[in-house]
């Protein structure tokens, strides 16, 4: 269970391409997001509450990052357009670090330009309900990430602060929306 918390946390800090792939932009345009979260360095720092120098270490080159939610439901998003994106992604000349299957998500990993340390990278969460992209300007450190999955590390509190951003923004959305 650890892993996979800190798995769901390198994927937001870990992934890639503030929609500067040019595919995630249109795939942005094309298709009505649930919710859109940035970050930018300073927001990253701050959620380290336990000032865990791992994790600075492990934040340390991210620049930019963008967290897309999109509900398959509402866009009608179905196997051959996500396949489409992928195919994209690739044309792009993103490279696939890794992909795994977790109970009912599908991750795959993308990296632009040359690892250990990308330029870009993008993370492609796909379940029945949703579709999530991640993405990332910059590169997470991955020795630092494996220190802290060894480590008493409390990933939760990352994605329980990570949620109570997004449920406030969703709250200012709608607050937007209402005037």
């Amino acid at each position: 269970m650890k892993y996979l918390v800190a798995l769901s946390t390198c994927l937001i800090f870990a992934s890639a391409a503030w929609a500067q792939s040019k595919s995630i932009a249109q795939f942005q345009k094309d298709h009505t997001t649930a919710q859109a979260l940035y970050f930018y360095p300073s927001t990253l720092r701050m959620i380290n509450l336990e000032k865990n120098p791992d994790y600075y270490q492990l934040v340390k080159h991210v620049e930019k990052l963008q967290f897309l939610a999109f509900d398959k439901k509402e866009q009608s998003l179905n196997a051959s357009r996500i396949q489409q994106l992928l195919q994209a992604l690739q044309q792009e000349n993103y490279t696939t670090l890794f992909s795994l299957h977790n109970k009912d998500n599908h991750i795959q990993i993308y990296a632009l330009g040359e690892t250990p340390v990308p330029e870009e990278m993008v993370a492609v969460v796909n379940n029945p309900e949703s579709l999530y992209l991640v993405t990332m300007e910059g590169f997470v450190d991955m020795s630092s990430l494996l220190k802290l999955m060894k480590s008493d590390f409390d990933f939760g509190k990352v994605a329980d602060i990570m949620k109570t951003t997004a449920d406030k923004e969703g709250d200012h959305r709608k607050n937007d929306n209402a005037n």
